[in-house]
């Protein structure tokens, strides 16, 4: 069965539940958008009706962004067009870009917006072909592995 605990975090307080799946307890939390995506340790108390005590206990949780993220801006500058995007919370992003309807290549993996902020540039392209470009949050986890969100939408732009 459900069951409704709560969690505290950075003096935070989340609700979160637990699913019984085959005698293994997952925990699913709710964070604000205040919550560091990556490893956090996190205090959970809950009752244990078995003893009828209070528990508590300080395990590491892995916090990843879902959610697709949005270009916001392509700007052209000669051969070179510079994105910019929002809506995910995360620190790295896989960013692709493809001739119009092609293959799509990566030209960075976990790419690190900690210094630059949500934009990148596409250098050297070729004049009077249409690119696409799309970007995806990556966050490299503690215990899964990495995760990968949604890739945002495909922006078209005409090298002029």
């Amino acid at each position: 069965a459900d069951e409704v605990f709560s969690v505290a975090h950075g003096g935070l307080n989340h609700e979160w539940y637990t699913t019984d799946v085959n005698g293994v307890h997952e925990i699913f939390i709710w964070a604000d958008e205040d919550t560091d995506i990556g490893t956090n340790s996190v205090s959970l108390v809950w009752f244990n009706s078995a003893t009828n005590k209070m528990c508590s206990e300080t395990v590491f949780v892995d916090v990843f962004d879902v959610s697709k993220p949005k270009i916001q801006k392509a700007t052209q500058n000669g051969k070179n067009v510079k994105i910019t995007w929002n809506g995910a919370k995360s620190n790295y992003y896989d960013i692709q870009y493809r001739v119009k309807n092609g293959s799509w290549k990566t030209v960075a993996s976990e790419y690190s917006v900690e210094e630059t902020g949500m934009k990148y540039t596409f250098k050297n392209l070729k004049k009077g072909k249409t690119y696409q470009f799309r970007v995806r949050p990556v966050t490299p986890t503690y215990q899964w592995g990495t995760r990968y969100g949604q890739w945002s939408t495909a922006v078209s732009v005409k090298v002029k």
